[in-house]
């Protein structure tokens, strides 16, 4: 890597990104920085303040550590993020441990970064407050495995070593750190809250603050306090807090300062993918791929969705040869998020390849040939307008196909219908020898200029979001003992949709919407009753809410969903009056063509109807009732600005419920299941805040989960559509990540094999450009 970075990342240009920075240090290990104290400091009260991005979460790795001998059994100190996904803090004299404190939580996102503040006070007279973890802001709860004395901690201590990454002590290879870690401070008799180094903007992401005490030495950070910002690559454990506490850096080179930070979170690799390739390797930061073995098939894909501007990037084949013309091609391109990733090109649609032979091959539409082959050392550049589909491909300064900022003579153009979803791809075929691919998205310098009018594949590259603030147009409310509610960020009276579900009772899914009218109410999970009076529900709409009354299904714990018609939101309710033998056509507000949408007879005795894009115009999902799709042939259609009954429908008047999806915002994809409990990984361009998926298969459900009630690495109530039920809290069914959702169990409501497919809609909490990590 230069020293000097060639392709600065476009200015973010929207929202509130927090203060800018710059570099972190990408540990990738057996690397860490070390620092012996000559003075002994505090040892009551220490802080250490990071914000990291995980790069591995199939193993621990030790965040930072004292020992006073090549030992665990001996005094100890350490911050370790534990295989399993917690955070554990653990000190120790000889063999007694002293204190051990574990999240509850369970951090497994490798696509942002987050930030981390631990606080060890062992004078607090609170012993549960001894030990304090705060991420992105918000104080984490934690078991106490064993409770923290008051003791002296191994820390700050003349003469004994202090590790920043694995250490001599604890130097195994399970513990070797996998993260990039940025604006890593340690302070010595002092702890500054986490709000000095991260704040909630307005749109209520935490984003970065720069410390002010940086700079001010021991009065701030104490004597052996230390502030590491990896500015200088020669240099990277210059200490810049004032104090001149430099740290020797152990496997540690200038190739381990990134441009991968906070405010500028670049794509790599992805690991949740899967069903895993054989033998898939990611490493480096998981800019490193390695799709399979020798006797596997599978490509690795980006973990950010190509968003629709003009990105480029470059591969460098560092592995795999020798290559040949028929049977040993691996290939460089695109993916799209809906093929699983241990497919390869010829066995599935949706591959989009620049393959080693000089082939381009675009399942199903057919390959170009004639183009030049490549081997390993080769660069292979990239560049893609994904508005237009545009794609072409370079080995190394000429491209094999006209030029991308001329815009002429694409080497290939991906069909419209598969742009949304698509992610840069490396791919293995069946007998490949496992090709090896440095893949850069621009956190590294590039070896060619980056054409113009085109962007790296990072938050600061993504499209300032339309919807920069989710809450304002879809949000949830939690509430008890029947409570209305009087805070939402919207008037509801103008266009609205509430509906509310208890969590701890046998009650349905009740929807009121403002169309209709407060009072008057349906229930998801009965084709019984149509629209009708509910005198004790919903029982008005408030300039920033509604009254709730007395009606059992609205008391106990209450998950309320609550979205705002716009056009930019992508949501409308429409009322068609229709009669049965003619299709009947009405204006439509969602803003473009429907991909999701409810529809209902006021009148009793119709089934509930869930369209979904990708079942098409000719099936649909009964929300009253489990199973699979039904099929009715051209029951509902739709245009930019109208909607469509079928002629088949019964005569009557409906209500209708119609989305479309907005990018960063909401998503209407399908994803297959793996019946393993590392299960599928949907991608999506946010953080979600509801996920609400349908399984296609006999038993499908209709399932809602919610970002509220989700604890990722915990037990995740499920609550139902289609039955008049409490939550299922019994199991772990899935994780909500800043990139997407990760099936975590085989469980028939998110990832059982009698379906093909499962066919979700999901509404963002965060805005993929400024998500952070979970």
């Amino acid at each position: 890597m230069s020293i000097l970075f060639d392709n600065p990342p476009p200015a973010i240009g929207c929202g509130d990104p927090g203060d800018l920075i710059d570099f972190g240090c990408l540990y990738a290990g057996a690397q860490s920085f070390q620092r012996t104290p000559t003075v002994t400091g505090n040892r009551r009260l220490v802080c250490f303040s990071e914000w990291v991005k995980k790069t591995d979460i199939a193993q621990g790795g030790m965040i930072f550590g004292y020992t006073s001998a090549a030992s665990q059994n001996s005094n100890f100190l350490n911050a370790v993020s534990l295989s399993t996904g917690e955070l554990q803090v653990s000190l120790g004299t000889g063999l007694t441990v002293q204190g051990t404190v574990k999240t509850k939580s369970k951090y497994r996102d490798v696509a942002s970064h987050s930030h981390r503040h631990i606080i060890l006070d062992v004078d607090n007279p609170i012993a549960s407050e001894r030990i304090q973890i705060t991420i992105d802001g918000i104080r984490q709860s934690v078991d106490i495995l064993t409770a923290v004395a008051v003791v002296d901690l191994w820390a700050n201590v003349a003469g004994i070593p202090f590790f920043v990454g694995v250490n001599s002590g604890f130097g195994s290879a399970n513990l070797y750190r996998n993260e990039i870690g940025s604006e890593t401070a340690w302070f010595d008799g002092f702890a500054p809250a986490a709000t000095e180094f991260g704040y909630f903007n307005t749109y209520g992401d935490w984003v970065p603050k720069a410390f002010s005490g940086k700079g001010e030495g021991a009065a701030v950070y104490g004597v052996n306090g230390f502030h590491l910002d990896y500015a200088d690559p020669l240099d990277l454990g210059k200490d810049v807090s004032g104090n001149a506490n430099h740290l020797s850096a152990f496997g540690l080179t200038v190739d381990n300062q990134v441009t991968d930070t906070p405010t500028n979170n670049f794509a790599v690799g992805n690991p949740l993918d899967a069903p895993v390739p054989s033998g898939r390797i990611l490493s480096e930061g998981n800019t490193s791929w390695q799709p399979a073995n020798n006797a596997g098939e599978g490509h690795i894909a980006s973990t950010i969705l190509i968003p629709a501007e003009k990105y480029y990037w470059e591969v460098t084949v560092e592995a795999g040869a020798p290559f040949t013309p028929s049977t040993i091609v691996p290939g460089i391109g695109f993916a799209h998020s809906s093929v699983a990733v241990n497919e390869a090109d010829g066995s599935a649609n949706g591959l989009f390849h620049y393959q080693s032979n000089g082939n381009i091959i675009a399942n199903p539409w057919g390959s170009a040939t004639g183009y030049p082959t490549w081997t390993v050392g080769d660069v292979i550049r990239v560049a893609i307008d994904r508005k237009t589909g545009d794609c072409w491909f370079a080995k190394g300064i000429d491209w094999i196909s006209g030029d991308p900022e001329a815009g002429t003579d694409p080497a290939f153009t991906i069909p419209a219908d598969w742009l949304d979803g698509l992610r840069a791809s490396v791919q293995d075929s069946a007998a490949s020898g496992a090709i090896k691919a440095k893949v850069n998205f621009g956190q590294f310098a590039f070896d060619y200029p980056m054409p113009t009018g085109f962007r790296t594949l990072s938050s600061a590259g993504m499209p300032c979001p339309e919807i920069l603030k989710p809450d304002n147009y879809f949000t949830t409310r939690i509430v008890t003992g029947g409570a209305s509610v009087s805070d939402l960020p919207f008037n509801p009276t103008i266009k609205a949709l509430v509906v509310s579900k208890c969590i701890d009772a046998d009650e349905p899914c009740v929807v009121t919407d403002t169309v209709n009218g407060a009072g008057f109410a349906w229930e998801t999970s009965s084709a019984v009753n149509g629209i009708a009076a509910r005198p004790q529900g919903l029982i008005a709409f408030t300039a920033n809410g509604y009254a709730i009354g007395s009606d059992t299904a609205y008391q106990g714990n209450r998950l309320d969903l609550i979205w705002r018609a716009s056009p930019k939101a992508g949501f409308d309710i429409v009322t068609v009056d229709h009669t049965t033998g003619t299709p009947t056509t009405v204006p439509q507000l969602s803003g473009g063509v429907i991909e999701y949408g409810w529809v209902v007879r006021n009148n009793a005795g119709q089934t509930r109807r869930m369209f979904h894009h990708l079942l098409g115009n000719d099936r649909y999902f009964p929300m009253n009732a489990a199973g699979g799709p039904v099929t009715d042939a051209g029951w509902f259609s739709s245009t930019a600005n109208t909607v469509t009954l079928g002629a088949s429908l019964p005569t009557g008047i409906y209500t209708l419920y119609v989305w479309r999806s907005v990018p960063q915002f909401s998503s209407f994809g399908r994803y297959a299941p793996n019946d393993s409990n590392n299960g599928p990984f949907l991608p999506l361009d946010f953080l979600p805040r509801l996920f609400q998926p349908n399984g296609g298969g006999p038993n499908g459900t209709r399932s809602i989960f919610v970002d509220d009630l989700v604890v990722n690495g915990g037990n995740d109530p499920r609550l139902a559509f289609e039955a008049a039920a409490e939550a299922v809290t019994a199991y772990e069914y899935c994780d909500f990540l800043s990139n997407g959702v990760k099936a975590r169990g085989v469980y028939t409501p998110i990832n059982y094999s009698d379906t093909d497919y499962y066919y979700p809609a999901a509404w963002a909490r965060t805005p993929g450009k400024f998500a952070r990590a979970r």
